[in-house]
């Protein structure tokens, strides 16, 4: 599984990513028996012009694609970075057992999971599929 955390607009904090790294913990279980490979990035932005940080993740595998991201204004409503990130991993978590379980309900009604549908094959009287063309 690879996971990388990267920092915008502020200097690498070892206390900031062991949290993180913490909390992925519940993601990487929920992803343990997933095929590889898993990627998980975890963006955390500070942008000093306008006092909004922001803290994103974007979860890739074969079966899961979940991005999930939130902003907060650290000096206004009180959030820290911490906060962002514990809400953030939640979110994507959430998201995470929402689309297994709708491939779960999918596959019980036989329908392809990861939102395709089932092709129907046309009658043999149907054939060909194709268009003629013009002569």
């Amino acid at each position: 599984m690879n996971i990388r955390i990267t920092f915008h607009g502020l200097d690498h904090a070892t206390a900031v990513e062991d949290h993180a790294r913490k909390k992925l913990a519940k993601i990487e279980k929920f992803l343990a028996h997933e095929k590889s490979p898993v990627t998980m990035i975890v963006v955390i932005t500070h942008n000093p012009n306008h006092a909004h940080d922001r803290v994103a993740i974007h979860i890739d595998s074969p079966g899961y694609h979940v991005v999930a991201h939130r902003e907060g204004n650290v000096a206004k409503s009180g959030h820290n970075l911490y906060q962002l990130i514990d809400e953030v991993i939640e979110i994507a978590h959430r998201d995470l057992c929402k689309a297994k379980e709708r491939g779960v309900d999918s596959h019980k009604k036989g329908v392809p999971t990861y939102g395709k549908l089932p092709l129907e094959m046309p009658e043999a009287d149907e054939w060909p599929i194709y268009p003629p063309k013009n002569k």
